[in-house]
């Protein structure tokens, strides 16, 4: 070993037999401790060689564990490419789904702004249809009203005013309303005295052959003296008749049935529920709404006569 040595080669020489005796000593316990620093330098060599024994094996075990952790790597590398793959697949599967549900969230706010939006659309259309509703009532009445304000002109032009004055007469240039007045004034005169007026039912002619009258009309009176006036008669026979219509059956019925006349004279026939009857003068019965007067001629000998009527309340 580099380390070895001995006193000896130092080169000293000794002459004094006692420094040469203690040189011998020394130098055997040179040796001596030569001998125990060989043993100890190789115990040492060989602690130094375990040690560098030890850290070489420390280095092959750290090789060998950093070989094993390489291949432990490896597979784990293989097994975290798998789970890397796995979990791509799985990431990318929850990122689709994540995305999914995103968008349906999305969607979902979407529809709920769209929803948001139609219901703020509907109600402001409501608010302005109903604005509008209300312009074109507004616009609507207006227009009705300026409408009928021209149709209430057009009626003053073409009818006539309600200030208008009652017609005149029967003829002549008024309004429609004008005529309507003299009309009802005429109603309310008939009103007043329908129940008891006179009224011409044949006027006085000369006559050959049996005679009736126009149908009568009688509004409300009970009953009537018809009065039968004979100026002129010759040889013949007049027979007077009161008949009453009977609307459904379309026929004419008696009433009352005077006595023949041969004489000028003035005969009056009488009908009311109120008085007593008398053959062949007075019926104790009412006027209908339509009658009539008859003369029967025996023979066509020339005859004058009138008849009129009383209508009796």
């Amino acid at each position: 070993m580099a380390d070895d040595f001995n006193l000896l080669d130092i080169g000293f020489t000794f002459t004094d037999p006692a420094l040469e005796a203690s040189a011998d000593a020394i130098e055997a316990s040179t040796a001596s401790i030569d001998a125990k620093l060989n043993v100890n330098l190789s115990t040492r060599a060989s602690e130094a060689t375990l040690l560098l024994l030890a850290a070489d094996i420390a280095s092959i075990e750290t090789q060998t564990a950093g070989l094993a952790t390489e291949v432990t790597l490896a597979a784990a590398s293989a097994s975290l490419t798998s789970i890397d793959g796995s979990i791509d697949v799985n990431l990318s599967t929850r990122a689709t789904e994540a995305t999914l549900a995103t968008r349906a969230s999305e969607a979902t706010l979407a529809t709920r702004a769209s929803e948001t939006t139609v219901a703020s659309i509907d109600a402001t259309l409501d608010v302005a249809l109903s604005t509008r509703a209300s312009e074109a009532t507004a616009s609507t009445i207006a227009t009705n009203t300026g409408n009928t304000t021209t149709q209430v002109t057009t009626l003053n032009t073409n009818f006539g005013a309600q200030a208008d004055a009652a017609a005149s007469s029967d003829t002549g240039t008024f309004s429609f309303m004008a005529f309507v007045k003299r009309l009802l004034g005429h109603l309310t005169d008939i009103k007043a005295n329908e129940r008891n007026s006179a009224a011409t039912t044949l006027a006085s002619l000369s006559r050959t052959a049996t005679t009736t009258s126009a149908d009568q009309t009688n509004l409300s009176a009970q009953g009537a003296h018809i009065i039968w006036d004979v100026t002129i008669i010759g040889a013949t026979s007049l027979t007077p008749r009161v008949q009453g219509f009977d609307a459904t059956s379309s026929k004419w019925y008696d009433l009352l049935v005077g006595t023949a006349q041969s004489s000028v004279g003035t005969y009056v026939l009488k009908l009311h529920p109120g008085l007593p009857g008398v053959n062949n003068k007075t019926a104790a019965d009412g006027l209908p709404v339509t009658w009539r007067f008859s003369v029967t001629h025996s023979n066509a000998t020339a005859t004058t006569y009138s008849v009129g009527v009383n209508y009796l309340e």
